[in-house]
């Protein structure tokens, strides 16, 4: 279903529908993300040949023993997502196009394509960032204050999880792969032991990062992957941009690139 001469007709006939002649060419699926399939295309939309990207969210022949204990949303879902945190200012990839069911090719999305870079090495380390690194911080907190704005009754699909909703969940997947560390076991009893009660609830992107924001040599482009946003303490955004393991090496408590002050400052 997802082979590159199956789906470039049927995503030309979507786009045509709506915008009339796509002339969709060069489609191309590109290496990267952990649940979507992504692809890159050109297309004269608007009188104007320019690149594209398409994410599908492809459905899964194979059960998942602990689906539904972490949130994740389906394609459509996140594209709806994106349009509501763009009207907030936060900068996202411009969605174009949300699949439909006659389309034939699942959940999914087209957007604009966002000039950049992705991966956290190269964005903490090469020269041409240097500005952006001096940035990205404050960047970030002024798109995380912008996206826990958004409201919550126009994205009814998301999941609700407070702090210790998601320990338990995450007890539970380490319980159900026998997965047996005691510095884990100690981490998650602390965890329980010290989950904030009665936090703020908004609307969370849940994997808030580096390598999950487009960057260019003028700073933050856009925030990407939004499939596990939910409904939670908005502090978790925060602090997981701040976690070691998504510093790649880098200096700077948040995210190898900046200071926890500028980030709180701006949020």
């Amino acid at each position: 279903m997802y082979a590159i001469e199956e789906v470039a007709p049927k995503l030309d006939a979507a786009l045509s529908r709506k915008f009339g002649s796509a002339e969709v060419a060069g489609l191309a699926r590109l290496t990267g993300g952990a649940t979507k399939l992504t692809y890159s295309f050109t297309a004269a939309l608007d009188g104007a040949r320019r690149k594209f990207i398409l994410q599908l969210s492809p459905a899964s022949k194979v059960t998942d023993p602990i689906g539904g204990i972490t949130p994740r949303i389906s394609g459509d879902q996140d594209a709806r997502i994106m349009i509501e945190a763009a009207k907030l200012g936060v900068k996202v990839p411009p969605v174009r196009y949300v699949m439909a069911p006659e389309d034939g090719l699942g959940a999914g999305y087209v957007t604009d394509f966002v000039e950049g870079e992705t991966l956290g090495p190269r964005i903490l380390r090469d020269d041409k960032f240097a500005v952006a690194r001096g940035r990205l911080a404050a960047q970030s907190g002024e798109a995380l204050a912008a996206l826990h704005r958004i409201d919550k009754a126009s994205l009814p699909f998301l999941k609700e999880q407070d702090a210790l909703g998601q320990v338990r969940a995450y007890r539970g997947i380490v319980d159900h792969y026998r997965h047996r560390l005691p510095a884990l076991a100690l981490g998650l009893r602390w965890a329980d032991d010290n989950a904030p009660h009665h936090a703020l609830s908004t609307v969370v992107h849940g994997d808030f990062r580096t390598g999950n924001l487009i960057v260019g040599e003028d700073g933050l482009r856009a925030v990407l992957d939004w499939e596990v946003a939910q409904i939670s303490d908005p502090m978790q955004d925060l602090g997981w941009l701040c976690v070691k393991t998504w510093r790649f090496g880098g200096p700077r408590p948040v995210g190898g690139f900046g200071a926890r002050e500028d980030l709180f400052a701006a949020y």
